[in-house]
């Protein structure tokens, strides 16, 4: 072969090599253009079907399901990824915030939230984490829905504490969640919760008490009264209530609480809680086996009604020492039994403390006396009919409007309760039509001198 066919040969490969390296350099321009074209329409589907979503549910909690699947390709990879059903709670800026720092990874590889799959969801209650694939480039993403770092509550332990304050438990919640379509709460992760709501609202109480003590204090050094050690010497009312209602007949509740409230400040200074029953040990005695070691809250052996005298009693004993007050004066029902056992207890071996009829109470009291009047058949039916509601209501007005006018008269105390005795007698007659012993300041004269 001579030189010159050599030449030819070697001229028509470069010649073919160069055709080729430009139909390939077109053929590459042409894929990213597509490839673009198409990446363009996907975010453009995406944004409209995000912005119809959101016009069709403006509500400020948000059910997500990221629904990325290539609808090309069907057939393939459908065990590896995810579908999620039903409705998630999310804290919006904090996921929002995810999404953006996720998005930012495709700046480089041309990536879109679109391209993005769910592998994996791992629920802990009302809590979401979403292991999260991208199609482009693979790489793994964590998003969960909500933080539970954050130092205020959580959506789980908002939904255990709502739960505790509307009365309600976990059955209630789940079927409640439920009937939302949202995740449900599993018994163990619901009773740590618990467990921890209830500390915070304990240590939450006590400084809430440890700040109303002070204040009465304060407002005790404006009036003087301390005593000679230098301690605030304060009147506070007390009440209790019960798990369910006796009616005077059935005294019988398993739990019961009390309270000690600041007259001036009007808030809690002490508060108890009674139980007589824990169903650990009840299961263990009736099985007659020791009980299982568990956190039991039954601290009460005796009668329901003792409840209430156990917790004041403890309460005015840890006074001095917990709020740095002295209880004088006791301000509540007419239950005597209970400032029995206070006195008795002697909290303050140099104190007499002082009581003080409640005015709900003791009207409360007086109307229940008319109404058992009322029902009396040793007295004649003529004379029970005329004990009508209307009647009632206004003996019981009689009294209130009388408490309140001796109470701003600028006469002595003694004077004050001479006065209110004479009023109070003298209300039934008053209501019944007798206005000849009404004080002025309540009856006109003309009034006085119509005949009943």
């Amino acid at each position: 072969m001579g030189k010159r066919e050599k030449n030819k040969i070697f001229g028509a490969i470069k010649k073919n090599k160069k055709v080729l390296a430009d139909n390939l350099k077109r053929a590459r321009e042409a894929y990213r253009q597509k490839k673009a074209e198409m990446q363009q329409v996907q975010v453009n589907s995406l944004n409209e079907n995000i912005d119809s979503d959101l016009t069709k549910d403006n509500e400020s909690i948000f059910s997500l399901t990221i629904d990325c699947q290539d609808q090309s390709d069907t057939s393939t990879n459908n065990k590896e990824f995810q579908q999620i059903d039903g409705r998630r709670i999310i804290d919006f800026n904090f996921f929002m915030h995810q999404l953006l720092l996720i998005d930012k990874h495709g700046e480089k590889f041309g990536c879109r939230l679109n391209s993005l799959k769910i592998v994996k969801e791992m629920q802990k209650g009302l809590i979401s984490k979403f292991d999260l694939k991208c199609c482009m480039c693979g790489l793994l993403f964590k998003l969960e829905t909500c933080n539970e770092e954050n130092l205020t509550l959580n959506v789980n332990t908002g939904a255990v504490s709502g739960a505790l304050m509307v009365g309600i438990g976990l059955s209630n919640l789940n079927e409640l969640t439920a009937s939302m379509d949202l995740p449900t709460m599993p018994f163990r992760l619901y009773s740590s919760i618990h467990a921890d709501v209830a500390e915070m609202w304990r240590i939450t109480a006590e400084e809430t008490m440890q700040e109303a003590a002070k204040k009465e204090i304060e407002a005790a050094e404006l009036r003087g009264d301390v005593n000679n050690r230098g301690i605030a010497m304060i009147p506070v009312e007390a009440d209790a209530c019960w798990s369910k209602r006796s009616y005077k007949t059935n005294y019988s509740a398993l739990s019961g609480v009390a309270a000690i409230i600041g007259e001036h400040t009007g808030k809690v200074l002490h508060i108890g809680v009674r139980n007589k029953y824990c169903v650990i040990c009840a299961r263990a005695n009736k099985k007659g086996l020791a009980p299982q070691v568990h956190d039991c809250h039954k601290n009460h052996s005796g009668s329901s009604t003792s409840m209430e005298q156990s917790i004041l009693v403890e309460g005015f004993k840890v006074s001095i020492a917990e709020r740095n007050l002295i209880y004088s004066t006791l301000i509540a029902d007419g239950d005597s039994s209970t400032y029995k056992n206070i006195l008795e207890s002697r909290p303050y071996p140099d104190v007499s403390i002082q009581k003080i009829e409640c005015t709900n109470h003791l009207l409360r009291n007086y109307n229940g006396k008319n109404l058992a009047l009322q029902k009396d058949t040793t007295v004649p039916l003529s004379e029970r009919k005329f004990l009508t509601g209307d009647r009632l209501t206004r003996l019981r007005t009689a009294i209130r409007s009388a408490i309140k006018f001796r109470k701003a008269q600028s006469t002595s105390l003694s004077t004050q309760i001479l006065n209110l005795q004479k009023d109070i007698l003298n209300s039934p007659r008053h209501v019944f039509g007798d206005h000849t012993s009404c004080d002025s300041y309540y009856c006109t004269d003309e009034r006085k001198k119509k005949k009943i």
